[in-house]
């Protein structure tokens, strides 16, 4: 199996040439964009770079996962999958954003709506 380095993964991040790592795995995706369930834009994103985190965080089926050996084109050299879990490391515990499941407007309403309860349990006093 061929091994590439992370310079070399990432000079293929163009939509009619695309590459993506996962788990130290090189994967090529160019035809498989179009396809993806979750939008071109997710992969688009992540082209020519480590796409372990986002993948595992949306939690891809079993169809999924046995889809990736369909485009699995090689490897990382060692030196590559090194440089990637020392970045891994230099960023575990660090605080992640996760977005909200609702719109600013909507937990503005739920503070207000909040707040009016309360004072309505305290005129009841």
């Amino acid at each position: 199996m061929k091994q590439f380095s992370l310079a070399e993964v990432a000079r293929h991040a163009q939509r009619d040439d695309l590459y993506i790592i996962y788990q130290s795995q090189v994967y090529e995706v160019t035809n498989f964009l179009s396809e993806h369930p979750g939008g071109e834009d997710v992969i688009l994103e992540l082209a020519g770079k480590d796409a372990t985190e986002a993948f595992d965080e949306v939690g891809h089926s079993e169809d999924a996962q046995n889809q990736l050996h369909e485009l699995l084109i090689g490897s990382l050299d060692q030196q590559s999958s090194a440089t990637l879990a020392t970045k891994k490391k230099a960023t575990t515990g660090t605080t992640k954003t996760t977005s909200v499941p609702f719109s600013p407007v909507t937990l503005g309403g739920l503070v207000i709506a909040a707040a009016a309860a309360v004072w309505v349990y305290t005129q009841k006093k």
